[in-house]
C-alpha cells in the first residue's frame, strides 16, 4: 500500500510539473518589479483581447528585458464611497474577481528613447495582442518612479495613458 501511495505521489508530482511549464518553449521569467494600474473605468478595449480590460499589470523580469501582461477583464466593484472593494483579481483587492476572466501574456521590454526630465520609452511586444503598448518611466524600469502605460493608436499616437503604481519584489 505505501509502495503505491509512492508511485502515485511521484506521478501527480510528475503530471503537476509537465502541466505547469510553459508550453512555448519560454522559460518563466523571475520577477522584480510590477507596475499596476488601477481600476479602468470605463475598460480598455485592446485588439487581440477577447473581452474588455478593467487593470492592467506588467510584472518585469530581473533582467528588465521580459516580463508578463496581466489583463484583467473583471468589473471592478466600488463602495458609496468610491473604494475599490472587489472584483479585481490582484493582491491589494480583498473580494477577488474570477480568475477565468484574466489573460496573461508574455512580452518583451525594449527601451525605444529617452526624453526630458530622465523619463524613458519602453517598447512592450508582445504577438497575441494587435494594439501597440509603450511604457513610459521616469528613471530606469527598477528604480520605483512614476510609470505610465501608454496605448498607441494606428497611427502610433497617443491614444490612452494608464497610470501605474510601481511595486517592487513581485511574485505573479
Amino acid at each position: 500500500m505505501r509502495d503505491l501511495l509512492s508511485v502515485v505521489t511521484k506521478t501527480l508530482a510528475a503530471i503537476t510539473i509537465l502541466l505547469g511549464a510553459p508550453s512555448n518553449g519560454d522559460e518563466p521569467i523571475t520577477p522584480v518589479i510590477e507596475f499596476q494600474s488601477g481600476p479602468l473605468t470605463p475598460a480598455l478595449v485592446l485588439n487581440g483581447v477577447p473581452q474588455p480590460i478593467h487593470q492592467i499589470r506588467l510584472i518585469v523580469d530581473a533582467k528588465l528585458a521580459r516580463g508578463t501582461l496581466i489583463l484583467d477583464g473583471n468589473t471592478p466593484e466600488f463602495d458609496e464611497f468610491g473604494a475599490l472593494t472587489g472584483g479585481l483579481q490582484t493582491p491589494h483587492v480583498r473580494g477577488k474577481g474570477d480568475p477565468n476572466s484574466i489573460s496573461k501574456v508574455r512580452c518583451t521590454i525594449e527601451l525605444l528613447k529617452e526624453g526630458l526630465d530622465k523619463w524613458r520609452v519602453y517598447d512592450i511586444r508582445t504577438s497575441k495582442i494587435g494594439t501597440m503598448l509603450h511604457l513610459a518611466t521616469r528613471g530606469t524600469l527598477a528604480n520605483g518612479s512614476s510609470a505610465r502605460i501608454l496605448v498607441l493608436a494606428s497611427n502610433d499616437k497617443v491614444s490612452a495613458v494608464i497610470r501605474c503604481t510601481p511595486y517592487g519584489l513581485v511574485v505573479p
